[in-house]
């Protein structure tokens, strides 16, 4: 039995022992028929493979499969004739355990049952990937190298420029050295722009080296989390649906949006009480709000509001910044933003830090204009500029945060953000919201970057 087994069964144990005990505590005739239905569940919502997935995709079947099995026996009460209030308070503690269970295991074990993981590649995509490993403890996956392949034979159009940071790069030479060194088990192969004839390459050379071997395709917005693979005949056909709706999803967000306005609302006023006191202690007598013109979806003109952070006339002063400053109009009209911006005022600085500028947004997802999460609310000057995701981005409302918020936030350049908000349509979901949000909070609390 592998140590990834191991782990598995002493999460599976663990859980049987625990909610026998809750069985017993909330009074549950049918402890054992519950215990059985629970382990059901889990296996038709997948959560003992081995497969490696980060701690929302863990979460997100947790839910679903604890979730589910709460509505077979509501529908159901009439025959067991529990109380519907025990059970849902049960179901509550089972998921919060569950997850916290599996986060513990995860890492206790992680030393021991974790993928040694070799990467290809030495560019972004490799540096995203091995960051990604490194802050999700959740991950069974321990990248010890990568490879660089900028003088293979066959890439000699190819080059990647290292970006990658605090790990080992060894050249493509010395790939048999460092699978038997490192006892590697798992290839990641992070070279989408590569051509069909240098990824086939690579992948016969890794064959029969190493059990498992991923790839980052080039997706262009081909793919979605809704594609599906099927053999046609000896075909491989893959299925992606752009027009997919979900129904019951925008219905649930909505509802989301409507709570989440009225408490930003309600949090309004104290904030604009105390945003208004200071602006006047700093001697600035002007509005504390400010509005403005964005794309809204499907193209409409929506005004959105927030709490004013730079001088009154910001815009005129960007004019006249920009003719002035060639580096500062080259800096705008590639990244839409000034890293060190003169028109900030002092407590605009403090807001935009924290995030307080977007409140004032709330109002706009309580009109309806727009979402808690969505796409940045683009200006009409920066549409020119979207070119090609122009069309994708406009197909959902803007939102207060998003796909770039919560992955690096201002860190990133214009043509990435607008990558993840084409990202986000082609893929969302309600979980795709939620998780989204929490990394938002994540974001602002250890200030990793600015809105």
């Amino acid at each position: 039995m592998t140590n990834k087994k191991k782990m598995l069964l002493s999460i599976i144990l663990l859980e049987g022992f625990v909610y026998g005990g809750l069985m017993y505590l909330f009074h549950i005739d049918f402890a054992k028929h519950y215990i059985v239905l629970y382990y059901i569940f889990q296996f038709i919502f997948s959560r003992y493979r081995e497969d490696n997935h980060l701690i929302w995709e863990e979460m997100k079947m947790i839910i679903q499969a604890n979730g589910m099995l709460f509505l077979v026996q509501v529908l159901f009460n009439d025959v067991l004739q529990q109380n519907i209030f025990d059970l849902a308070a049960l179901t509550a503690l089972i998921i919060v355990f569950d997850i916290i269970l599996n986060r513990t295991m995860r890492v206790i074990f992680r030393k021991y049952v974790a993928d040694r993981v070799l990467v290809i590649g030495i560019g972004k995509h490799a540096n995203d990937f091995v960051k990604i490993t490194r802050e999700n403890r959740f991950a069974m996956m321990n990248v010890l190298a990568c490879v660089d392949i900028n003088h293979v034979e066959g890439f000699e159009n190819y080059h990647q420029a290292c970006r990658v940071e605090d790990v080992e790069v060894v050249d493509y030479k010395l790939l048999d050295e460092v699978i038997e060194k490192y006892r590697i088990n798992s290839v990641m192969l992070a070279i989408p722009d590569s051509s069909k004839s240098q990824m086939q390459r690579i992948i016969m050379d890794l064959f029969d080296k190493v059990p498992i071997v991923k790839y980052m395709p080039r997706v262009n917005g081909m793919m979605t989390f809704d594609s599906t693979i099927a053999d046609f005949d000896g075909k491989l056909v893959v299925t992606s649906s752009q027009t997919k709706t979900h129904v019951i999803g925008k219905i649930i967000k909505r509802i989301i949006d409507i709570i989440g306005g009225i408490l930003g609302v309600l949090s309004l006023i104290p904030l604009s009480v105390i945003i208004k006191v200071i602006s006047l202690k700093n001697g600035d007598h002007a509005s504390i709000f400010f509005t403005q013109d964005r794309i809204g979806k499907d193209g409409k003109k929506i005004r959105i509001y927030k709490y004013r952070s730079m001088i009154p006339n910001a815009e005129a002063e960007l004019e006249r910044l920009m003719k002035e400053n060639e580096d500062i109009r080259i800096e705008y009209l590639t990244n839409k933003k000034l890293v060190n911006d003169p028109r900030i005022t002092k407590i605009g600085h403090f807001i935009r830090r924290t995030s307080i500028d977007e409140f004032p947004q709330f109002i706009n997802v309580l009109m309806g204009n727009m979402s808690l999460v969505g796409p940045r609310p683009y200006l009409f000057r920066e549409k020119e500029d979207m070119s090609i995701y122009y069309k994708s981005v406009i197909k959902c409302k803007p939102g207060i945060t998003g796909m770039w918020q919560a992955h690096g936030r201002s860190d990133l350049s214009f043509k990435e953000r607008l990558v993840l908000d084409d990202y986000y349509y082609r893929n969302w979901n309600v979980w795709l919201d939620l998780t989204i949000v929490y990394k938002t909070v994540k974001s602002v609390i250890f200030k990793k970057g600015a809105m």
